[in-house]
């Protein structure tokens, strides 16, 4: 017998936790199969991956409680009931222990080889709550679920260009904020990262980051980049605002506001890094909301304008390794510089040159790469 799959026009229940950090938030996983399919066995494929990369919190768990639906409307007013752990955090932000606007359903018992075993359904609480679903396959579940979890908070190419120095400050921003500032940034629902010549491979990614409170000061660019790229640079924002994986007992642990620089290591190899604004030239994916962004000398008066001429210089600094980083934003001895580095430089430079990205797969198809790779903390000593 066919389950009954259809939905309400809207559930605007779901839709009164923009005041609620989601970071923690798990995805409840239902079932239309009763005892045929153990919900903690979907929970722990889906979320496999996750867990691998150094999260310690979960990203799918089984509803609670859990209760035999007959339709997927049975499930939604059981979503919309669902306690949705609400916790005081600080400054008036609650945490949630679920996400409220979205939840699988699992609707096949072969949900684990054939297409249409798993459903994702959610409340759009852009438009009204209007409820909708979709089929997705596992090798697509740790792309889809963990680029919701983790924001998109990812890094840009424009730091130098934009001449927004690379000091930012952590706020822990609540959804709507968060929300707000892309759309700010031209990274709104619908954005130009969704239309030709990019699509649905693609992502679109504003600089300063949402989840930093420089964003505020408008202006911000965006880039449309690949969903796989964008993927793997939240994973490390994430850990590092919650000292979890590589960055356990370094990072923000968690605590805000949490401040911190991004510094580039041979910078010379990178257009866009350099400070005079030389190189800025818009290679035709630097846009704001407003377009396409001026040329460097418009750009530079901007930036400046907007600091209301404070604008500080860095440099080229020596780490204690004996590396050299060049920062947008001044340094002093004795920071801390945390670096990604490779075990075998030769094999780092044979996966880069004959890996083909595959926008089919997720993220797995980097793994062979990562046991090359390695943290490593090291100290500001000088500057050059």
């Amino acid at each position: 017998m066919t389950p009954d799959l259809s939905l309400p026009s809207r559930a605007p229940e779901l839709g009164q936790y923009d005041d609620c950090n989601w970071d923690d938030a798990a995805f409840a996983v239902y079932t239309l199969l009763g005892d045929k399919v153990s919900v903690q066995d979907v929970a722990s494929v889906l979320e496999k991956q996750w867990l691998d990369q150094g999260n310690e919190k979960h990203l799918v768990r089984p509803a609670e409680p859990t209760a035999k639906f007959e339709t997927l409307q049975e499930i939604v007013q059981a979503h919309i009931n669902l306690d949705k752990g609400r916790q005081p955090h600080s400054d008036a932000v609650f945490d949630l222990e679920w996400w409220p606007t979205a939840f699988i359903v699992v609707v096949r018992e072969d949900w684990r080889t054939k297409t249409g075993g798993l459903l994702f359904v959610f409340a759009d609480d852009e438009n009204d709550c209007e409820m909708d679903k979709f089929y997705f396959n596992i090798e697509d579940a740790y792309m889809m679920l963990s680029s919701l979890s983790f924001g998109d908070e990812e890094l840009s190419d424009s730091a130098f260009c934009q001449k927004w120095g690379e000091s930012f400050t952590w706020d822990h921003p609540t959804k709507p904020v968060g929300r707000s500032r892309s759309r700010k940034a031209g990274c709104g629902s619908k954005n130009r990262c969704s239309k030709s010549p990019y699509g649905t491979a693609y992502q679109c990614d504003e600089f300063p980051f949402k989840s930093v409170q420089e964003s505020d000061a408008g202006g911000q660019v965006n880039r449309c980049v690949k969903k796989g790229y964008n993927n793997a640079q939240s994973q490390v924002i994430r850990q590092f605002y919650n000292s979890e994986g590589s960055f356990k007992g370094k990072g923000c642990d968690s605590t805000f506001p949490c401040s911190f620089n991004i510094v580039f290591a041979n910078a010379g190899n990178i257009d866009w890094c350099d400070s005079t604004a030389s190189k800025c030239k818009n290679d035709g994916n630097e846009y704001t909301k407003a377009g396409k962004v001026p040329d460097p000398s418009k750009r530079l008066m901007h930036r400046q304008e907007s600091y209301n001429g404070t604008l500080q210089v860095g440099g080229m600094y020596l780490l204690e390794s004996g590396q050299s980083i060049v920062s947008a934003q001044p340094l002093s001895i004795g920071d801390r510089a945390f670096r990604v580095k490779r075990h075998n430089e030769t094999l780092y430079a044979e996966y880069n040159h004959m890996h083909i990205p595959d926008d089919e797969q997720g993220l797995e198809q980097y793994d062979y790469m990562m046991d090359n790779l390695y943290l490593e903390e090291d100290v500001v000593v000088g500057k050059v």
